[in-house]
């Protein structure tokens, strides 16, 4: 019926988001998490954390 990934994937990513705030960086965390625990592709992961990347870093000026 519902796929776990749809409650995780959200739990996960905050818990991430807490650990980079925290210890600064997260592409070590992010990108491991996605690959061996949600068996996404490791171009799909890489891309991914990529993105988030630049998205953050095109905000800061």
């Amino acid at each position: 019926m519902f796929d776990i990934n749809l409650f995780l994937l959200p739990l996960l990513g905050f818990i991430i988001g807490l650990f980079v705030s925290i210890l600064g960086g997260g592409v070590w965390i992010v990108r491991p998490t996605l690959i061996l625990l949600f068996g996404i592709d490791t171009h799909t992961a890489v891309a991914t954390s990529l993105a988030s990347v630049l998205h953050t870093a095109a905000q800061v000026q």
